[in-house]
């Protein structure tokens, strides 16, 4: 790199104090970056998790609210029905807003959405691993490579991110409700 800059600067007037500092600093900037694709590149940080509200309204003041949002009588009793029988996971589904909640099938719609309850965001994603057979796949990799846990194991944060591509998670009275989009 040197003799590059030594031929540049042949025929040049002398130069100023500080330019050989600039180009000290210009080669050592370019000796620390990856000059190439098989050179580790620095990793980004993971994102922030996504943010669960805090919790709603209670049922009762969650079913006032929606009863006085329509006159529909069947409705109505619908939602009346879907409160009584689920409590805050059918608010929870209210929250998350779905076009058949304001139907004659939001009964249904919440019976095909609905996931479950949990207790925390951990349990979410330690349940839906399980379920969606990701934890069984990474054992049988790991057994059939000879590799151990600790070299091999979960990015949490990155897995709670991912349910929230694939879920609709709803906080309400301290549980988590989780729906399919």
């Amino acid at each position: 790199m040197r003799g590059t800059i030594a031929k540049a600067q042949e025929g040049r007037q002398p130069m100023p104090e500080h330019e050989p500092q600039l180009i000290r600093e210009l080669e050592s900037s370019r000796k620390e970056a990856p000059m190439n694709e098989q050179e580790p590149r620095p990793r980004n940080p993971d994102p922030p998790l996504p943010e669960i509200g805090a919790d709603g309204p209670t049922p009762s003041e969650f079913l006032r609210e929606l009863l006085m949002s329509t006159d529909d009588p069947e409705l109505l009793w619908q939602w009346n029905k879907g409160i009584d029988q689920w409590g805050s996971a059918f608010i929870a589904f209210a929250r998350v807003g779905p076009p058949e909640l304001r139907t004659r099938g939001a009964l249904a719609g919440f019976e095909r959405r609905y996931v479950g309850k949990f207790t925390s965001i951990d349990e979410v994603a330690d349940t839906q691993r399980e379920a969606m057979g990701w934890t069984a796949a990474l054992r049988t990799f790991r057994d059939q490579q000879g590799i151990t846990e600790e070299m091999l194991d979960w990015n949490h944060n990155a897995v709670i991110r991912r349910l929230f591509v694939l879920y609709s998670i709803v906080r309400i009275e301290g549980e988590f409700h989780v729906f399919f989009n």
